[in-house]
């Protein structure tokens, strides 16, 4: 799930037109014809990009958990002189971040523990 797709590769006309309609297509300025994601947990299916339906609070809270991550905080201070509203949704954005990491460790797991037929 990246955008390279819906973005013009070159400075054309065409290539402008070719991304405008990949973008129409995928659901990224409002809902596709045709189904982009669906959760495996919940089955509940997307008609939208899903970058497109982050909030730009959620991707300021995504780059900040890069930069807590490093141990700098955004604000002055120490840790318990950061706002509680930021340290509530970095401790969300932390959490659904190791469920993700956790789910493809397992999956890798799943995986690399296949037996391989041999000849």
């Amino acid at each position: 799930m990246n955008c390279d797709k819906c973005k013009p590769r070159q400075d054309t006309a065409e290539e402008v037109e070719r991304a405008e309609k990949e973008r129409i297509k995928r659901g990224c300025h409002e809902p596709s014809t045709i189904p982009q994601f669906a959760d495996e947990k919940t089955g509940e299916v997307f008609y939208r990009c899903p970058i497109s339906i982050v909030t730009n609070e959620s991707w300021e809270i995504i780059g900040l958990l890069n930069f807590i991550e490093a141990g700098l905080l955004p604000y002055s201070g120490g840790v318990l002189e950061q706002p509680a509203y930021l340290f509530s949704r970095l401790k969300c954005a932390m959490a659904l971040k190791n469920e993700y990491i956790g789910e493809k460790e397992k999956k890798m797991s799943v995986n690399t523990n296949k037996k391989v037929k041999k000849w």
